[in-house]
Formats: C-alpha cells, structure tokens, sequence
C-alpha cells in the first residue's frame, strides 16, 4: 500500500515526492472518501444506539410508574373493602 500525503493541496506518496498520476489520485480519493463513509457510518450507528438506549430508559420509567400506579388502585381496593367489611360487622 503507498502512504499518501497532502503537501500544498497536492496529493504526493511518501516514497517519491512526484505529484501523483490521475489513477493514483483518484485511488487516494476514493480511500478517503470510503474513510469518511465508514466515520459516518459508525457516528450514525452510535446515535441510533444512544437514541435507542434512551428510549428504552424512558419506556422502563413508564413502565415502573404504571407497575406502581396499579399497586397502589389494588391496596386502595383492598382497603375500601377492608373497610367496608368493618362497618357490616
């Protein structure tokens, strides 16, 4: 593989200071363009991830706060009934 270096906005390898031909240039175009492609990839990848996590950090809280809600309706029920049953007696 031929390391490639920008010098004065010019591509050049490092083994010879000579500009490089159109082939070589449009080579060293397309690396950095799949390098570009694979860091957006990654950066979107790693958005979904943390959006997703999030979501599902919030779906857990409603999901805790509903558990609790309906803990406390069937304690309330069970104490209207307890109390009920007091009264008859």
């Amino acid at each position: 593989m031929v390391l490639l270096l920008r010098v004065y906005g010019e591509l050049v390898s490092a083994q010879s200071p000579r500009r490089l031909d159109a082939h070589e240039h449009l080579y060293a175009r397309g690396l950095e363009r799949q390098a570009r492609q694979k860091n957006r990839e990654e950066q979107a990848k790693a958005a979904a991830d943390a959006s997703s996590k999030e979501a599902d950090t919030c779906s857990r809280a409603r999901s805790r706060r509903y558990y609790w809600q309906m803990l406390e309706r069937q304690i309330r029920a069970i104490s209207a009934r307890i109390a009920g049953d007091d009264k008859k007696a």
